[in-house]
């Protein structure tokens, strides 16, 4: 685990260095988002009501997020939903409480929600990755342990301290992506206000994240074999999907088609998440038959699901690609 120990204390609290990186993340992608509104030419007051809003919006929806996706936690004590020393936050709750921000800053700098979220979205995702990656200082984001001494390194593998052995460093995977798509989403070239740069960043981020969850082993809500926040990001990357489908020029059975084989590769998501637990009777007896070890059984399990995910992003692609070609028939 990285060294979080607290450096001082501020007015009773514990400054530690992962406090410090994500104030300095958060300076850095507000100051890129006030960049960006000015070279769109949005006015400093859309810049000034965003920048206001954003922060306590997020942590208190973040710490909603948390309470909630935990309920079985907070029920007996409901003032634990807004007690920011209790600790935990979600991303997806931090994201609405973004939404509402800049709904407040669009509404009042009279532009359109839309255009201000495009412009928005390279450095949302880059807030996405630096909170993944610093991760690491609060001991969040390992995954399965790492058996194979020839992988026990840092940034493939971080030592676990609490359990003393060698852990896949799932945090620095999900920050890595979240990065990549932060620059990816600078070179969309969509047209300005279509929503197209955000409805990216929700489809490219949601999907993936549902196999990052899947490989999580820590910090993450189950209500019997679901996980929520998997569960969120399936739905979340099948609005997008369908929205996108909604505006393309294609015939309904086609709609219907498109939406029905993300449903099929959802389930072959569910099916896999069983197999993993050793759930599913005939994947079992076949791993069985050619005498898979356990890393085998998980490398084949999660290597299907990542196959499922990754076909599911491609349908989301297509479909988007299908929109805005009718959008500039439209326009023509």
């Amino acid at each position: 685990m990285l060294d979080n120990a607290p450096l001082f204390s501020l007015m009773g609290l514990q400054v530690t260095p992962h406090l410090l990186l994500m104030v300095l993340a958060i300076l850095m992608c507000l100051t890129w988002a006030v960049f960006m509104m000015k070279q769109e030419g949005l006015s400093g007051k859309t810049a000034a009501l965003f920048c206001l809003a954003v922060v306590p919006l997020a942590l208190v929806f973040a710490r909603l997020g948390d309470g909630l996706v935990n309920l079985h936690h907070t029920l007996d004590r409901p003032a634990r939903l807004l007690s920011f020393a209790e600790g935990g936050f979600t991303l997806y709750g931090a994201g609405l409480g973004l939404v509402l921000a800049a709904l407040l800053a669009a509404r009042f700098g009279k532009i359109r929600f839309l255009r201000l979220m495009d412009v928005l979205a390279p450095a949302c995702a880059m807030m996405v990755a630096f909170s993944r990656l610093l991760e690491g200082f609060i001991g969040l984001g390992y995954s399965f342990y790492v058996d194979n001494p020839a992988l026990h390194f840092f940034p493939l593998a971080i030592y676990d301290d609490y359990w003393e052995t060698w852990a896949l460093a799932l945090f620095v995977l999900e920050g890595l992506y979240a990065l990549g798509l932060a620059f990816w989403l600078t070179k969309n070239r969509s047209a300005p206000g279509s929503g197209d740069r955000f409805s990216l960043l929700l489809l490219m981020y949601a999907v993936m994240q549902i196999w990052f969850e899947s490989l999580r082993r820590d910090a993450y809500a189950r209500v019997g074999f679901i996980r929520v926040m998997q569960l969120i990001s399936a739905i979340l990357a099948g609005a997008v999907l369908l929205y996108w489908l909604i505006r393309a020029r294609k015939p309904l059975w086609h709609k219907a088609a498109a939406f029905t084989a993300y449903l099929v590769l959802l389930g072959i998501v569910m099916l896999m998440e069983f197999a993993v637990e050793y759930k599913v009777g005939f994947l079992l007896a076949l791993h069985q038959r050619w005498g898979l070890s356990q890393t085998a059984h998980y490398a084949l399990s999660y290597g299907v699901m990542l196959l499922a995910v990754l076909a599911a992003l491609l349908l989301g692609l297509a479909a988007r690609q299908a929109a805005l070609k009718t959008q500039n028939v439209i326009d023509r």
